[in-house]
């Protein structure tokens, strides 16, 4: 097992990339001018104002990278696995779960809003209830990866700095969520659709960051 002061860096950056993909995804499929409090938090509301291609577009880059977001999940994974490895490997296998929830999630969007394109409502109405249910699919992986996270850097000797427990993805994701919706119009309709991997995008900035420190 490597040491924890000699984790390869690639697979952060690989998350990281993804991460970027994924959010520039959201960008183009979901992104409308208006104010971050006027659309759902799942943005459901801005298919009815984007085009053919963007319905198209979005979902197939933000299916590819959601790929890729695992490699940063791996890591942060393998930073603590020194510390309990079962629960590090657990912690992994919660957030691919998050993500290959999230990762048909996005791909979803393809099929409702064709379907809205298309004019048949019922159908829409359908995928939409659908993408609903696979959006709660992924609370358990994301809520115990998150306890994990949180027991392994604050709660046992690890050398971490204290406040790196509160940098999880969970209060990471609420905090950019919170943010977002404040800002107005157009920018908060850009910019909202991108919270859960911006987040993402910092929780593997951050983690990085901590590590490199430690190794300096």
């Amino acid at each position: 097992m490597p040491s924890p002061t000699n984790i390869n860096p690639l697979s952060a950056y690989i998350g990281i990339a993804g991460a970027i993909g994924m959010a520039a995804s959201d960008i183009i499929l979901l992104s409308v001018p208006m104010a971050g409090w006027e659309s759902d938090m799942s943005s459901f509301s801005s298919l009815a104002h984007v085009s053919l291609w963007r319905m198209t577009v979005g979902p197939l880059i933000g299916l590819v990278c959601s790929f890729f977001i695992c490699f940063g999940f791996w890591y942060v994974s393998r930073r603590l696995s020194h510390l309990n490895e079962k629960l590090s490997m657990l912690m992994f296998v919660s957030l691919c779960s998050v993500m290959f929830f999230g990762g048909a999630f996005h791909a979803g969007y393809y099929f409702a809003g064709h379907a809205l394109f298309a004019g048949d409502v019922p159908l829409y109405h359908a995928f939409i209830s659908h993408l609903e249910i696979m959006s709660y699919l992924s609370i358990p992986g994301l809520l115990i990866s998150t306890g994990i996270y949180v027991y392994l850097t604050g709660f046992v000797l690890n050398g971490f700095p204290k406040w790196l427990k509160f940098t999880n993805l969970l209060v990471i994701q609420g905090v950019c969520l919170g943010l977002f919706m404040i800002l107005p119009s157009p920018v908060g309709g850009y910019i909202k659709p991108t919270f859960v991997n911006i987040a993402s995008l910092l929780f593997f900035i951050i983690n990085l960051k901590v590590q490199e420190n430690r190794t300096a």
